[in-house]
């Protein structure tokens, strides 16, 4: 069962991640609408002005394009984060070090759902913007993208390590 599922959020976070920038019902859409559109939870911090701008360039049809999105990443959230936790359970064989790595993968996935729950919210209500909510909703944001960093220079540390030793083995 958990090989099935490991598979399944593999393949799900390809596919999410297609149908998100290479098709119409994501950023290709919201483009067509504002074509230097950037996707604010890919930026490591934004100001209520730039959402507010990006918004308003987007129209409501770009909008509403980048709702959907949203609600598509929370599907990618977990596929991204069964990825994350099989790449930890396949290289860390220290319990101390892979419960640390699934920690980090846990808050990395609970700020992006932060995250998007602030965006629907302040999409909601657009034209109505609060400041306050776009500025927790951007500190989110960067803590995504820490959580991200810590995890993938422990991957990529832990990698270098596995092929020392494999080098020293010759």
């Amino acid at each position: 069962m958990l090989r099935f599922i490991q598979t399944v959020g593999i393949i799900g976070f390809f596919i999410c991640l297609s149908i998100m920038y290479m098709t119409n019902h994501g950023v290709r859409g919201i483009q067509k609408y504002y074509p230097s559109f950037q996707i604010p939870d890919m930026r490591f911090h934004y100001s209520a002005e730039q959402i507010t701008h990006d918004f308003e360039q987007i129209g409501n049809a770009g909008r509403t394009i980048y709702q959907r999105y949203l609600y598509l990443d929370f599907v990618f959230i977990i596929c991204f984060i069964i990825l994350m936790l099989t790449i930890s359970n396949s290289l860390f064989s220290r319990t101390i070090i892979r419960n640390f790595l699934f920690a980090i993968c846990i808050l990395r996935a609970l700020f992006d759902i932060l995250e998007n729950s602030f965006l629907l919210s302040v999409l909601k209500n657009y034209p109505s913007i609060n400041k306050s909510v776009i500025s927790v909703c951007s500190y989110f944001t960067s803590f995504k993208f820490i959580m991200l960093y810590i995890w993938v220079f422990a991957v990529i540390i832990q990698l270098i390590l596995m092929g020392i030793t494999k080098i020293k083995a010759f």
